[in-house]
């Protein structure tokens, strides 16, 4: 089945300046969510880049830092806080409802073992018995790689039969990636860049639309040549940043029956 690729007409650059693009992408991912079993026409996806700049201005605004909530103009949000600050107006909970966390190093085999050592120790790859069944506690895990990380994903959304969608961190930049599940033979998947204003989307094929995000939006970092001395004295947050990427993946936070 062949690759779909949409030029959006809006972009973020031509509606405000700063970095709206967490914003962007849980909107995005919120309007797929919505479609469920059939993609969004493309005025909607470009609507939501509206959206997503207004709901970033908003985030960012002296409104809000009055209110003594640690913000800043120009100021880049994660997509965890941005889903922390939407409440949903009829049910008055979080708008969305964060399922997993995958993090890792796009560069896996590359890095010193003690950064893979100290990454795996911050997650929690393991449930206790006691919070096995419960439907409140997000997976958090660490992977060896983007293309590892899209395929938990998709695994995600086939066990539970439904469309989920994830805003994924590279680079101090955000894409939304959606997985349109169809039926148990088929799900979409789909990337959008507000950045670059692209959408690719095609069925069945997660290898392509992985690659289009690793090659095209995340680009490889390389660690310089390092001794394991060097490695240890390095400062871990600067050193770990340009290679890291976190994949959050949400769906609608609807009331308990």
């Amino acid at each position: 089945m062949d690759l779909q690729c949409f030029r959006l007409g809006t972009r973020q650059g031509d509606i405000c300046s700063g970095w709206p693009c967490s914003p962007i992408s849980m909107l995005e991912g919120d309007l797929f969510l919505a479609y469920q079993s059939t993609l969004p026409p493309q005025s909607e996806v470009e609507h939501r880049v509206r959206m997503g700049c207004d709901l970033w201005s908003l985030l960012t605004s002296e409104a809000r830092r009055s209110r003594g909530i640690r913000v800043a103009p120009d100021e880049y949000l994660m997509p965890m806080e941005v889903v922390k600050a939407v409440v949903d107006q009829e049910t008055q909970l979080l708008r969305w409802k964060v399922l997993a966390e995958y993090t890792g190093l796009h560069a896996t085999g590359e890095t010193p073992p003690w950064v893979t050592e100290f990454m795996n120790g911050i997650a929690n790859t393991h449930v206790d018995e006691a919070d096995k069944g419960r439907d409140d506690i997000a997976e958090f895990r660490v992977v060896d790689s983007i293309d590892e990380a899209l395929e938990k994903m998709s695994e995600l959304s086939d066990a539970r039969q439904e469309t989920v969608a994830g805003a994924l961190t590279y680079g101090v930049h955000t894409v939304m990636i959606a997985v349109t599940y169809v039926n148990t033979a088929i799900s979409i998947y789909s990337a959008i860049d507000s950045l670059t204003g692209m959408w690719y989307s095609v069925p069945t094929n997660l290898c392509l639309i992985s690659s289009i995000v690793c090659k095209e939006w995340c680009h490889r970092h390389v660690w310089p040549t390092m001794t394991q001395t060097e490695s240890e004295a390095s400062v871990l947050s600067t050193f770990n940043s340009p290679g890291t990427f976190l994949l959050t993946v949400f769906a609608i936070n609807k009331p308990v029956s």
